[in-house]
């Protein structure tokens, strides 16, 4: 396998699952906070609050490493 084969691989059965779950997840968080946000207790306001903040951290992790990945599999594309 190339490498540009093996970040391929990668991105497509580890990024994309991932990617799928927290945005299920912070779509969730979203529309709890929204809805239900004034009758919850105050330790599961800080539990929302934190999956939510969780997984918009992941997002922007995942999303980051996705476009580098890319442009290294580009430039290395590119070059050979």
């Amino acid at each position: 396998m190339t490498i540009r084969r093996i970040f391929d691989f990668a991105l497509i059965n580890v990024s994309v699952p991932v990617l799928a779950v927290c945005i299920i997840l912070f779509i969730i968080g979203i529309i709890v906070i929204k809805t239900r946000y004034n009758k919850m207790p105050i330790w599961w306001k800080t539990i929302v609050v934190a999956i939510v903040g969780f997984t918009a951290s992941i997002l922007i992790v995942v999303t980051v490493l996705i476009i580098s990945f890319y442009s290294i599999g580009l430039s290395a594309f590119l070059l050979s």
